[in-house]
C-alpha cells in the first residue's frame, strides 16, 4: 500500500467520525452541550484533526491538548488551530 493509499484511508475515517459526531449532536443535543476534552498523541500539524474539532466546536466549547515531542510541530498545530471558534488548545511537549 502506497502513502496516498493510507492519506486517503486516514481521512476517510476523519469524514465519518465528523459525520458520526454530527448525527450524535442531533439526536442527543443535551449531551452535547457539555464541554468535550480531546486529547491527541503525536499530534503533528493538527490538520488531520481540524475536521473533527471544527464538528464538535460547532456544538460546544471544545478543549484540545495536542501531545508532541517536536516543538515546532506544537507550536505549527496551535497556529494551525487557534482560529477555531469555541475551542481552548493547551500543547504539551513530550519525548
Amino acid at each position: 500500500m502506497g502513502k496516498y493509499f493510507m492519506r486517503r484511508a486516514a481521512q476517510m475515517l476523519l469524514i465519518m467520525l465528523t459525520v458520526s459526531l454530527l448525527l450524535f449532536a442531533i439526536f442527543d443535543s443535551d449531551q452535547m452541550r457539555k464541554k468535550v476534552a480531546v486529547a491527541e498523541l503525536g499530534s503533528g500539524s493538527g490538520k488531520k484533526t481540524r475536521q473533527v474539532l471544527e464538528a464538535l466546536c460547532r456544538r460546544q466549547r471544545t478543549a484540545y491538548y495536542p501531545i508532541e515531542i517536536s516543538p515546532s510541530a506544537l507550536a505549527m498545530c496551535e497556529r494551525e488551530l487557534r482560529d477555531i471558534e469555541s475551542i481552548s488548545i493547551l500543547g504539551f511537549e513530550r519525548s
